[in-house]
């Protein structure tokens, strides 16, 4: 039986989506992406303190002969239609540095509209919106202490425009709170047709997953809209 949703499910390629076939976090995983028709490319992005350039790692520590990609190199090769969703993997306890440094690179390439923020740090996220980050804004939420922390008080720091969930963490409850507050909502990382068929159970808005081809197929068939 076709399932249906009432409106198109954002496929997010998670790291470049090319698990098993490119690694993650490059260039040429980002490229195979967007060969393949992907319109969102997830990426992790570290900051280095000394020279506030952005390189493509998911490890704490920068790896040059590992790591040879940097941002920049993303914001000038992508095509303008691709939407990139950055996450910001940091550690830091200079909040403002760090969301200062990231929003003078957004501007320096004029990616505003085409970036999509996102960090499990909230306070780098509520740093942005302090300063003027005028990009959409998504809050990854991983554990419960986390969510319960956004539900305090971080919803009005913040503002997100889209509430990020586990796989784990998606529950009726938590949509319920996303809807309330008028935020979309996304699930991470979706690889397995059970996750996808949660995520369309709960009227998701987007799906980040390592196989965006795979799962574009998977909504085709089953009758769901997507972008």
């Amino acid at each position: 039986m076709p399932l249906s949703t009432l409106k198109n499910i954002t496929i997010v390629a998670h790291r470049g989506g090319q698990r098993g076939y490119l690694p993650a976090n490059t260039l040429e995983a980002f490229q195979c992406a967007v060969k393949n028709k992907v319109g969102a490319i997830e990426m992790d992005i570290r900051l280095n303190h000394w020279n506030k350039t952005f390189y493509l790692a998911h490890d704490l520590i920068h790896k040059p002969g590992a790591h040879r990609n940097f941002f920049h190199k993303v914001a000038e090769l992508m095509p303008p239609k691709t939407t990139l969703y950055c996450e910001l993997k940091t550690y830091t306890l200079v909040n403002s540095y760090y969301a200062r440094a990231f929003l003078e690179t957004v501007k320096k390439y004029n990616l505003e509209k085409q970036i999509v923020v996102m960090s499990y740090n909230p306070f780098v996220l509520s740093q942005l919106r302090r300063i003027g980050y005028k990009g959409q804004v998504g809050l990854l939420i991983g554990s419960r202490w986390m969510f319960n922390l956004a539900r305090v008080f971080l919803i009005r720091k913040i503002r997100p425009d889209i509430m990020m969930f586990s796989r784990l963490m998606i529950c009726k409850k938590r949509v319920k709170y996303a809807r309330k507050h008028k935020s979309k909502i996304y699930m991470y990382v979706a690889n397995r047709e059970k996750d996808w068929r949660r995520g369309i159970a709960y009227n998701v808005d987007g799906l980040i997953t390592d196989y965006p081809v795979r799962l574009r197929e998977y909504l085709k068939s089953h009758g769901v809209k997507f972008d």
